[in-house]
């Protein structure tokens, strides 16, 4: 059986969304966290990118500290959350990506 819910606020109807973000976390309609999680395989990349354009010019230390500036944030924020679903399997390996890059 499906259920739909109607809200109705002062004559007006409020539709459904299938995600919303709200305290930076992209929570969708199944709470599976996978748009989350796409967002963040994006963040990384991005992020993965950096560390490898830097890599030639920075020492090892430096860089170290820039991963945990950059990839550490992106990856702790919320990581309670939507840590233990399986989409996360990607994430951590986009995390040992950016450590292969900073150890050559």
């Amino acid at each position: 059986m499906d259920y739909t819910l109607k809200l109705n606020f002062e004559g007006n109807y409020v539709k459904n969304s299938p995600q919303t973000k709200f305290l930076g976390l992209t929570i969708d309609d199944t709470l599976s966290w996978k748009t989350h999680i796409d967002h963040i395989m994006s963040k990384l990349n991005t992020a993965c990118f950096a560390v490898r354009m830097l890599q030639p010019i920075m020492s090892s230390e430096t860089l170290g500290m820039v991963n945990f500036v950059y990839v550490h944030s992106i990856l702790s924020f919320g990581i309670i959350f939507w840590g233990n679903q399986p989409h996360s399997e990607k994430i951590f390996k986009l995390q040992k990506r950016a450590i292969r890059i900073i150890t050559h």
